[in-house]
């Protein structure tokens, strides 16, 4: 609702200035490293504690599979693209971090490909061991791909480092 008739000649219309939500999805419980011999996914290899301080949780990164699928939901009331995504790793040695981040988007009730998005590869990050740092992933999530009142899948795909995946951190607008 945007506005009250007031009479019946008379409209007043109040419209809300675009205020910024801040959204942490931690890593879901999945990952494809539990796998049989005709290679189908059999289960969920649980999450793994940081080994030197036991307080950061999420799945192990391993350059043999998808590593974590994040879904979402876009809100109805989003307005353009997010102004941060992020995710957010612990390392767990001192090398160098590099996924590949694949997205699908689409509305309830259509096809579940429906905008498959801007593939990002080689993403890469240097970092310490026992290090938090963060993947911009912001150009994947363009305005043509954010849309509004839409289900979206994330899946992160390393190629190399030993980290371990916290989580999707978004910040975005909405009125």
């Amino acid at each position: 609702v945007i506005g009250r008739a007031i009479s019946t000649s008379e409209l007043r219309v109040d419209i809300k200035s675009p205020e910024e939500i801040e959204v942490f999805i931690p890593c879901p419980p999945y990952n494809q490293l539990t796998v049989t011999t005709d290679s189908k996914w059999t289960g969920v290899e649980p999450h793994k504690a940081d080994g030197t301080t036991d307080e950061w949780g999420g799945a192990n990164m391993d350059s043999a599979a998808v590593a974590a699928i994040f879904s979402i939901w876009i809100p109805s009331n989003v307005v353009g693209a997010p102004l941060a995504a992020d995710l957010i790793f612990n390392m767990q040695a001192g090398t160098a971090l590099d996924i590949d981040v694949t997205y699908v988007r689409a509305y309830a009730g259509q096809s579940n490909t429906g905008d498959a998005g801007a593939t990002q590869t080689a993403l890469t990050v240097a970092a310490n061991d026992d290090e938090v740092v963060k993947v911009d992933i912001k150009t994947g999530m363009d305005a043509d791909f954010f849309k509004a009142g839409s289900a979206a899948g994330i899946a992160v795909d390393p190629d190399a480092g030993n980290a371990i995946l916290v989580g999707l951190y978004l910040r975005y607008l909405v009125v």
